[in-house]
């Protein structure tokens, strides 16, 4: 397993890069830790209810309000073995449980959420599966709906696959449009990247590229 520290500090200076600054005013990750940032001064938030070895992801509203986080998956070792979807009061949503979701939050960059384009309500949670699993889960989907348990959120769907054989790697990049996002992971060859489109009309077919060979090991 990689430094947990080093990742951290990775998913904390990718983040501003892929997420309105809004949308990313509250962070949770690694063992109950949070940042928050009022009127744009970072605040340590200690009220967080993940535990992650290394994936972690977190969504806000259009005012920097906490919508719901996530460590994108179950370790099978003591300590990191719960893997949920956490509402804004920090208890699970409604099937938040991802025992079954595929992802892993030993995946270096394991949980990534998208505002479904046309639904604004809905959140894509994408996943990767970690080395420890042999990768066995893939480049997987949840669900997300806002309008439900009270505005606090329900997981419609779980552990959707959508491309085999992906590496622990992953991020998201809006579509030149300004209004869909390319999800891009790297495959178990080294030498490709492949690139799902999110649209209103939902997941696209993966496209993927040959890039040539990469250094790293995810």
């Amino acid at each position: 397993m990689r430094s947990r520290s080093a990742c951290i500090i990775a998913s904390l200076l990718l983040a501003p890069l892929l997420c309105n600054a809004q949308h990313a005013n509250v962070w949770y990750f690694g063992e109950q830790a949070g940042i928050g940032f009022p009127n744009g001064i970072p605040v340590s938030l200690t009220n967080g209810a993940l535990i992650s070895y290394e994936a972690s992801a977190s969504i806000c509203d259009e005012n920097g309000e906490l919508l719901f986080y996530t460590n994108g998956g179950p370790l099978s070792s003591p300590g990191w073995e719960v893997g949920a979807v956490y509402d804004r009061q920090h208890n699970i949503m409604p099937n938040g449980l991802l025992t079954s979701g595929g992802g892993c939050n030993s995946s270096a960059q394991g949980a990534l959420i998208v505002q479904d384009p046309g639904n604004p309500d809905q959140y894509y949670l994408f996943t990767t599966d970690c080395t420890e699993n042999a990768l066995a889960g893939g480049l997987r989907y949840c669900k997300v709906d806002m309008t439900l348990n009270s505005g606090l959120g329900d997981v419609i769907s779980i552990g959707t696959p959508v491309l085999a054989n992906v590496q622990e790697s992953m991020t998201g990049i809006r579509h030149a449009n300004g209004m869909d996002v390319w999800v891009i992971t790297h495959g178990v060859s080294n030498s490709e990247l492949h690139a799902v489109l999110v649209t209103s009309s939902g997941i696209g077919t993966p496209v993927t590229t040959t890039l040539g060979p990469n250094t790293g090991l995810y």
